[in-house]
């Protein structure tokens, strides 16, 4: 009988924005919920508070990589783990999944399971230093998932990766899931306005999202189309694939695009858009595109891992090669002189997000891998 489950992240913000679905689901089963994770902002803590789960801050740092301050947090995690009889531990993101190594031998009753929502910047093999993390974080992969219950992944790719590396054994119990999902009730439908047409992108300031793509395929559709507009909105970030301000100002003040900066909310923005682009190189399942397609807007992203599983090609938007600005311009010119396609293919994303994507969906998904019933 499971009646406490501990949910252990690197970012609380992240968490609450992600795996909401995934913690009411678990507390409407009459199950105690504790989050271990870093502080958020105030608004994350009193949500927490109001929804009546136990919190507790082992000072996880995301990048840092400094051994000493991760060996500290894995020592006050166990303890936590120890005083307060958990039953089951959900790792997600990537330092709370490598602790599992340490924290499966401290606890060999509790079931642990991790969420890897993506292989991220090491798995991505573009620079010589890309390569040397992935060697070493696949070490520390394959120990770390060696005695766990079960490993949930956002796509097929991800998870053939690590069988085929031998880095998770293929005994070890897996599932793959449609991403985080999301409310569909917050990210409503609303049919696209033709009169004018804009192209979106929403991501962290990196070159493996794309960012580039976007900014040189904008500038070649503003010089055959000048009315078209195109809007980015994200923020920077510390992640070793960051743009840096310098960079991605040049590339703002060529006047092609818009940079919105950071929105929390970006319903309203999507409503805005006549198109939603994510030129990413790898994702797990891009909560980004999800999110617009709820909204009902047709997509262009990539035939990368991740992005490829998440629309339907030709059926709620284009799938191009990653790193190909031309073919990015060449996707969005098919948009732009066949503009019926934007209303049609965004009533086809809400028809498929209504119908793989509702977080209440997904989250059930989880629970029942985690045999949380």
């Amino acid at each position: 009988m499971v009646s406490r489950v501990a949910i252990i992240a690197s970012d609380l913000d992240s968490l609450l924005n992600f795996r909401m679905g995934l913690i009411k689901n678990i507390l409407n089963k009459n199950i105690q919920v504790d989050i271990i994770s870093s502080n958020g902002a105030l608004e994350s803590e009193k949500t927490i508070r109001d929804m009546g789960l136990n919190f507790y801050n082992p000072m996880i740092s995301r990048t840092s990589l400094n051994v000493f301050t991760d060996f500290k947090s894995i020592f006050l995690i166990a303890n936590y783990l120890r005083k307060n009889n958990i039953d089951i531990v959900l790792s997600y993101t990537i330092k709370p999944v490598l602790y599992n190594l340490f924290l499966t031998i401290f606890f060999p009753r509790v079931r642990f399971y991790s969420l890897i929502s993506g292989l991220g910047y090491a798995f991505g093999n573009l620079s010589f230093k890309q390569r040397m993390i992935g060697k070493i974080l696949e070490k520390v992969y394959r120990l770390s998932t060696r005695n766990l219950s079960g490993v949930i992944f956002q796509n097929n790719d991800d998870r053939d990766l690590l069988i085929s590396k031998k880095i998770l054994s293929s005994d070890i119990n897996s599932i793959v899931v449609n991403g985080s999902g999301v409310p569909l009730e917050k990210f409503y439908f609303q049919a696209p306005l033709k009169k004018q047409i804009i192209f979106m992108m929403v991501a962290r300031i990196l070159y493996d999202k794309g960012v580039i793509e976007f900014f040189k395929a904008a500038k070649i559709i503003k010089q055959k189309y000048p009315n078209i507009k195109f809007k980015y909105y994200g923020d920077f970030d510390s992640n070793p694939a960051h743009i840096s301000k310098k960079v991605f100002f040049e590339y703002v003040n060529e006047g092609n695009v818009e940079y919105c900066g950071y929105k929390k909310n970006l319903t309203k923005f999507y409503i805005e858009s006549s198109v939603f682009v994510l030129p990413s190189y790898r994702e797990g399942r891009p909560r980004s595109v999800i999110e617009a397609m709820s909204c009902g807007r047709a997509i262009i992203t990539t035939n990368a891992p991740g992005c490829r599983e998440a629309i339907r090609d030709k059926v709620n938007g284009f799938i191009i090669n990653p790193k190909d600005h031309i073919a990015l311009a060449k996707a969005m010119e098919v948009f732009i002189l066949n503009q019926d396609l934007i209303v049609e293919m965004g009533y086809q994303s809400r028809r498929i997000a209504e119908e793989i994507y509702d977080e209440k969906i997904v989250a059930e998904d989880i629970a029942k891998f985690m045999e949380i019933i």
